[in-house]
């Protein structure tokens, strides 16, 4: 079985056991105070809650966590896999920090996925994988960056015109306001979809993350995936 893990500085493919559930770690507040946060299983087995005594924040689709790391102090590195299916892995990565006794996600995107789909008919067998890494840099807030390499490759059996394999090494600046890392900030004034909840209105300035043709938005504290067409998707 391939498993995910996050080290400090990276994401690689490695087989370890989980962390069991029910953790604590401590960070430094971004004012530098020592702050416990706990990661317990939610109301559902599906779900996981990061909290500190004034706040918490849940994921609402993480199959297992990989591993977790502290980052420079301040940041804490969540590695987990969402919900599988037939011929489908993924997992993702979350990042955290505390600001005046709130937890404010950092980045949450994808991470890695492996797929395959068997042959039917005129279409080839076909394998997809994607996985990104993920490096912090700086010493503080004013100057950290995240380097990214992304690697995605389609293989078919026999060979396709489609197949491709592709790298790319985006860096993700750091917005010290909001506490989010960005490698785009576009002015965003528009409709979007949002399951159950409705529609959303996007509008602003917004610091946005856009990782191998996935695009994500922060807007009011909340970073939402854009799906196909116009709908968004939150994890937590």
């Amino acid at each position: 079985m391939i498993k995910l893990i996050c080290t400090s500085i990276s994401i690689v493919l490695l087989a370890i056991s989980a962390p069991s559930f029910a953790q604590s770690y401590t960070i430094k507040s971004v004012e530098g105070v020592p702050v416990k946060v706990k990661l317990a299983r939610g109301k559902s087995w599906r779900q996981l809650s990061v909290s500190i005594t004034t706040d918490s924040v849940i994921l609402n689709d993480c199959d297992q966590i990989k591993a977790v790391h502290v980052l420079k102090g301040g940041f804490l590195e969540i590695a987990y896999l969402g919900r599988g299916g037939t011929g489908f892995t993924g997992g993702s990565i979350m990042i955290l920090s505390v600001s005046k006794h709130k937890l404010n996600v950092a980045l949450v995107v994808d991470a890695f996925a492996s797929s395959f789909a068997p042959k039917m008919d005129e279409i080839p067998y076909n394998e997809r994988y994607y996985k990104a890494t993920f490096t912090l840099t700086g010493t503080n807030e004013s100057n950290y960056k995240m380097l990214v390499k992304v690697t995605e490759r389609s293989t078919s059996t026999p060979r396709s015109r489609n197949d491709y394999n592709r790298h790319s090494q985006p860096v993700l600046n750091f917005d010290p306001a909001q506490n989010v890392f960005y490698n785009i900030r576009k002015p965003i004034d528009h409709v979007f979809m949002l399951g159950d909840a409705g529609k959303i209105h996007l509008k602003g300035l917004l610091p946005m993350i856009v990782l191998a043709g996935e695009t994500y938005y922060y807007f009011k504290g909340t970073w939402y995936k854009q799906g196909l067409s116009d709908d968004l998707f939150t994890e937590y």
